[in-house]
């Protein structure tokens, strides 16, 4: 009966034809071969960019800090007074940089919700100065560690020349002790029996 019914309204057929799922099909091909690179390399680019976020940039920024409040602690000021001088005004700098950029995304949380914002943590218009800020802070504190560094190598110097003269003093003053204590041999005039029987006298005879 329902074949009859079919074969009596072909146009009934022709307005509701069977779905083709082929591209359905490939459109979830596509975008699970999209979402299977993205998620590979996304390593990579955390790797080669650490900081995305504006928290990120925070702690990156705390950790400056410290590495310059242990500088300022270590290093020599006689030594390296005007490069820990530079260092501060690099900081003072990278500060007030990373304090716009937070401004900027505060503004940007406020005027609307970006879906980047809420699933990944970061505007993407921020990403190039948020990775610029990232690299001049990472050079900072680059520097900073160095010249740490160099300060341990100078004091180091300084501690090994101390010894080394101390001890050279030492061996000398002993020296001198030594020879005032003996003294050079004095230039005795050999006796009748030496001069008689050399170097080595015979003995009195009151030994005997």
């Amino acid at each position: 009966m329902s074949t009859l019914r079919t074969s009596q309204n072909p146009l009934l057929c022709a307005e509701n034809p069977v779905p083709d799922n082929a591209g359905n099909y490939l459109a979830y091909g596509l975008s699970a071969l999209l979402l299977c690179l993205a998620a590979a390399f996304w390593p990579y680019l955390r790797s080669r960019y650490p900081c995305f976020t504006t928290s990120e940039l925070t702690a990156k920024q705390k950790r400056v800090n410290q590495v310059y409040d242990t500088a300022l602690i270590t290093v020599s000021l006689v030594r390296f007074g005007d490069e820990l001088q530079e260092k501060a005004s690099r900081l003072t700098v990278s500060k007030i940089r990373a304090s716009k950029i937070r401004s900027r995304d505060l503004n940007m949380d406020k005027t609307s919700q970006s879906l980047w914002k809420v699933y990944l943590g970061f505007h993407p218009s921020l990403v190039p100065d948020i990775v610029a800020w990232y690299k001049d802070a990472q050079d900072l504190e680059h520097d900073i560690q160095l010249l740490i560094e160099s300060d341990t190598q100078c004091q180091s110097e300084v501690e090994t020349a101390t010894l080394t003269n101390a001890v050279n003093a030492h061996n000398s003053g002993y020296f001198e002790l030594e020879l005032n204590l003996n003294g050079p041999k004095a230039n005795v005039p050999p006796s009748d029996t030496t001069a008689r029987h050399g170097k080595y006298p015979i003995p009195s005879a009151g030994y005997h």
